[in-house]
C-alpha cells in the first residue's frame, strides 16, 4: 500500500484518485512531503494529507494529483512555491501535509 492509499484508507483525502508514481510517468519517485524538497525542484503532487475541507482549499489553489509544483525558495521551513503559474506560500505546517513524488 502507497501512502496515498495510507491516507484514502485513513480518512484522509488524497483529493480524487489515489496515484502511483507509474501514473505520472516517473517509476521509483521516492514520496516526500513538500516540506522536504529543496529550492529549484519541480515534483508532482501525489495526495494531500488532512480533512476535506483542506483539501479542497489546497485544491483550490492548484495542488491537485498530477501537478508540478517547484519550490522557489525556503525559509525556516515555510515555503514559496509556483504552482500552475502562480506563486505562494505556504507555511511549514502546510508544505507537511502535500506528499510528492
Amino acid at each position: 500500500m502507497n501512502e496515498c492509499e495510507m491516507v484514502h484508507e485513513s480518512g484522509g483525502n488524497p483529493i480524487g484518485d489515489t496515484k502511483t508514481p507509474e501514473d505520472f510517468g516517473s517509476s521509483g519517485c521516492l514520496r516526500m512531503p513538500l516540506s522536504m524538497v529543496h529550492a529549484g525542484e519541480t515534483v508532482r503532487v501525489c495526495c494531500v494529507k488532512g480533512d476535506d475541507e483542506f483539501a479542497r482549499h489546497l485544491a483550490t489553489l492548484g495542488f491537485v494529483p498530477g501537478a508540478g509544483v517547484t519550490v522557489v525558495s525556503r525559509a525556516a521551513g515555510d515555503v514559496i512555491v509556483e504552482v500552475k503559474g502562480a506563486r505562494l506560500g505556504i507555511n511549514r505546517q502546510t508544505a507537511t501535509k502535500v506528499v510528492t513524488c
